[in-house]
């Protein structure tokens, strides 16, 4: 378990950062499809676009009220960490970190 649990502390304080700044860079038609796409990567929960009948619109509301927090609950719906404390990130996940990965600020 404490394999784990450092690996969602360095996802935490190292991926998650640079996910939302450039999940944040990108306009909200764009944006709304990759963070969608994450939240409908939970097979436990139900899709987004059933929740309401403006779906982009519901979410700029919740992701405006709960701010980093709302984006932590997409970041953590597409990343998955094992038991031995590997971790695979979501596609779209990736894509916001950019092309030259963590660490860098080719996007800022």
């Amino acid at each position: 378990m404490i394999n784990r649990e450092m690996t969602w502390y360095y996802l935490r304080i190292s991926y998650f950062p640079q996910f939302m700044a450039g999940v944040m860079r990108i306009e909200w038609p764009e944006r709304f499809q990759i963070l969608k796409e994450l939240y409908d990567n939970d097979p436990e929960d139900i899709p987004w676009e059933i929740r309401s009948e403006d779906p982009m619109a519901d979410m700029m509301r919740w992701v405006g009220s709960k701010g980093e927090s709302a984006y932590f609950k997409f970041f953590v719906k597409g990343t998955k960490v094992n038991k031995d404390g590997s971790f695979k990130l979501h596609p779209n996940i990736s894509k916001c970190l950019g092309v030259f990965g963590i660490g860098t600020d080719e996007r800022l």
